[in-house]
C-alpha cells in the first residue's frame, strides 16, 4: 500500500531512482480512483439527466461540463507526482529524464508518434539496473 502513495511524498524529488513496483502500483491507484470517479459521476449524471428531473439539453450539457472539469482536476492532482515518478523510473533503467521530452516531441509526428507511445510503456516494464548507476543505488537497496 505504501508503494501506491510514495510518489505523492516524493513529488518534488527528480533525482534518484524508482522501481517498477512503485510505478505500476501508482498507475493502479490512478486507474482505481479514475474508475471510482467515473462511476460516481455516471451515477450522479444519470440522476440529473432523468426526464422528470431535467429540463433537457441544457442539463445534459452542464453535466458533461462538470464531469470534464472534475476529470481535469483529478488528472492535475496526479500530474506532478506522475512526472517526478516517471523521471525517476527512467533513471532506474539508466536513461535521462529528459528522454520524456524527446518522446513527447516525437509523439507529435503522425507515424512516429505511434512508436513514441510504445517506447515509454515498454521502458516502464524493463527491470532497472541492478547495480549503482549515475543516478544512484537501486531503489530496493536504498
Amino acid at each position: 500500500m505504501k508503494w501506491m502513495f510514495l510518489p505523492f511524498f516524493r513529488i518534488t524529488d527528480y533525482s534518484g531512482r524508482s522501481n517498477r513496483r512503485e510505478y505500476w502500483l501508482f498507475q493502479l491507484l490512478k486507474v482505481v480512483f479514475g474508475l471510482a470517479l467515473a462511476v460516481g459521476l455516471g451515477l450522479t449524471g444519470a440522476v440529473a439527466s432523468a426526464p422528470l428531473l431535467s429540463s433537457g439539453i441544457v442539463t445534459a450539457l452542464l453535466g458533461n461540463v462538470v464531469a470534464l472539469v472534475v476529470f481535469v482536476i483529478f488528472l492535475l492532482c496526479f500530474l506532478p507526482a506522475e512526472i517526478a515518478l516517471t523521471v525517476r523510473r527512467w533513471h532506474d533503467i539508466g536513461n535521462s529524464g529528459w528522454t520524456i521530452v524527446v518522446l513527447l516531441v516525437c509523439g507529435m509526428i503522425p507515424i512516429v508518434g505511434f512508436l513514441a507511445g510504445i517506447v515509454p510503456f515498454a521502458a516502464m516494464c524493463w527491470p532497472g539496473d541492478k547495480n549503482i548507476n549515475k543516478y544512484g543505488p537501486p531503489p530496493t537497496a536504498a
